[in-house]
């Protein structure tokens, strides 16, 4: 039997209790394994536990089992019952990484199997897909290929590329034509998926329907113009949560991307039109070449890739709570000394500040941590007490005494604001938090 600690287990004990409500709070205590073997104990505990089981079902195919996904679905087009039971679906669909350079339609899951088990599986809430990617931008599902539960919340729809050369972004379109069908569900508020934009894509002047129920989105590896977001984001009125990884390259494929993240059209699209209903900012960003080049020699404006100009001013998103990026994003790559403090650039509301090193190994970043703690320093003299939560730092350069030294200021401000701070290091060689 698996450890006898809930997960995350609310449920009081009332009794009498009927075996089904027995079995669920044991379920909350044991694994699945453990849990499948007690339901084959008689015929009244399968019959209930087999039920229970169902409620939340997980197919790998990543270890070479493809069958898994054919014989799922034909227990579950059999038996409606078992089919209705499933409330969260996880399947992944890639298999483990290949050592052949390009993907052939073998590697792809049957597209008529996964539209089988979506169209019986209609009260499935929670939704993820980890999908292999292909060359051939037909070969990936769209709309028209899959049928969604009505019911559901959650959907994660992940494209992963696991040759052994993967694909480029910008080589071609990635979920762009699932997306508007995604968005025309009337129950989904939360979205994660992979999204990149291919040469002629329609996705910058596409005509995607507004969705007020979708409150959280996330797109991960995403390569797309600042048009095409913003035409995203106009979908979205009542976004509150919002979380980007960008993906980009410095050898580029689509010219109408390019090589550079341009920060100004990135505030431009988070600002969209009026007060913004954001309560939650991640940006990340990564840069990546397939080629000799060293993208740590890229920088900001007049390099052949990177950064262009500063996100600017976040003011106007005046219920933001809680923002995560780099600061070369916020303050771009230009003169140190010109730069408008924080206080004029971050909304009143923020509680919580998260600076990432996405560039710090980056040889021409203005913002070392020296700078940035002067910076802070400042910031936290000119703000409310209190208004300021939690704080976190990261840092990939100097040693732990120039670490301490230039943090001893931010210690004592952030104890006396009664804000949390933490320090992130470079493979956490050191953790601070006060």
């Amino acid at each position: 039997m698996g450890s006898l600690h809930p997960r995350n287990s609310s449920k009081t004990i009332t009794s009498p209790l009927q075996l089904r409500e027995i079995l669920g709070l044991v379920r909350e205590y044991v694994d699945a394994p453990s849990f499948a073997a007690l339901s084959r104990t008689c015929r009244d505990v399968r019959i209930a536990g087999t039920e229970i089981l169902y409620q939340s079902v997980s197919l790998d195919l990543s270890g070479g089992h493809g069958n898994q996904l054919d014989l799922f679905c034909d227990t579950i087009t059999n038996n409606s019952y078992l089919a209705l039971s499933v409330k969260q679906l996880r399947l992944q669909l890639c298999e483990a990484a290949s050592a052949s350079i390009y993907a052939t339609a073998q590697d792809l899951p049957d597209a008529q199997t996964l539209t089988k088990i979506l169209r019986a599986t209609e009260n499935v809430t929670t939704l993820y897909i980890d999908y292999p990617y292909h060359e051939s931008t037909a070969s990936q599902p769209c709309g028209r290929d899959l049928v969604f539960p009505q019911n559901l919340r959650l959907l994660e729809f992940y494209v992963r590329d696991r040759k052994r050369c993967p694909h480029i972004p910008g080589e071609r379109d990635v979920n762009t034509l699932l997306l508007p069908h995604v968005l025309s569900m009337d129950a989904v508020s939360n979205i994660m998926m992979t999204l990149q934009q291919g040469p002629g894509s329609p996705l910058p002047t596409a005509h995607l329907p507004v969705q007020s129920s979708i409150t959280s989105l996330t797109l991960k590896d995403a390569y797309l113009s600042m048009e095409s977001l913003t035409n995203v984001l106009q979908a979205l009125p009542h976004l509150q949560h919002l979380s980007i990884l960008f993906l980009w390259y410095a050898d580029p494929v689509n010219l109408d991307v390019g090589r550079h993240l341009d920060c100004e059209k990135l505030g431009h699209a988070l600002m969209r039109e009026g007060p913004s209903s954001l309560e939650t900012l991640a940006i990340a960003v990564q840069f990546e070449s397939r080629s000799a080049i060293e993208v740590e020699c890229g920088s900001g404006e007049g390099s052949s890739w990177g950064l262009l100009h500063s996100l600017g001013s976040l003011q106007q998103l005046n219920r933001l709570r809680s923002l995560e990026l780099a600061p070369e994003v916020l303050l771009g790559w230009g003169d140190v000394d010109e730069t408008l403090p924080l206080s004029l650039l971050l909304p009143d509301s923020l509680q919580d500040l998260h600076l990432r090193m996405d560039f710090s190994a980056w040889e021409l970043s203005p913002w070392g941590f020296e700078q940035l703690c002067e910076l802070l320093g400042a910031y936290l003299d000119s703000i409310s007490p209190e208004t300021l939560r939690r704080l976190t730092l990261a840092c990939c350069e100097g040693g732990e005494e120039e670490v301490q030294a230039s943090l001893g200021p931010i210690k004592s401000k952030c104890d006396k604001a009664g804000c949390k701070f933490r320090l992130e290091m470079a493979e956490d060689k050191l953790k601070l938090t006060f």
